[in-house]
C-alpha cells in the first residue's frame, strides 16, 4: 500500500511519516515550508494544482493522509483568499 502523507514537516505529520515507515510502509512524504526533514520529504505547494496532479500521476497512492494546515494566525487574517 502507498502512503502519501502532506504537510509532513508539521507535529503530526512527522509523527505520522515516522510510524508509517518504522511499519514498514511504503510511504511519501510532502511539506512547503520545511521541505527537507533529512531528505524524507518533497516540496510541494498544495495551492498549485499541475505539481500536485504530477505527484499524484507519479506516486498513484492508495491513502492519502492531509496534516498540511496554513497556521499563521495573523497571516491568515491578512490572506483571507488564500487561507480558505
Amino acid at each position: 500500500m502507498k502512503v502519501l502523507i502532506t504537510g509532513a514537516s508539521g507535529h503530526v505529520g512527522h509523527k505520522l511519516l515516522s510510524t508509517a515507515k518504522s511499519r514498514g510502509q511504503d510511504v511519501f512524504a510532502t511539506s512547503n515550508q520545511h521541505p527537507t526533514l533529512g531528505g524524507q520529504t518533497t516540496r510541494l505547494d498544495l495551492t498549485n494544482l499541475s505539481p500536485v496532479e504530477s505527484l499524484f500521476a507519479k506516486i498513484e497512492p492508495d491513502v492519502v493522509i492531509s496534516t498540511a494546515a496554513f497556521t499563521d494566525v495573523d497571516r491568515c487574517e491578512a490572506e483571507f483568499e488564500k487561507a480558505m
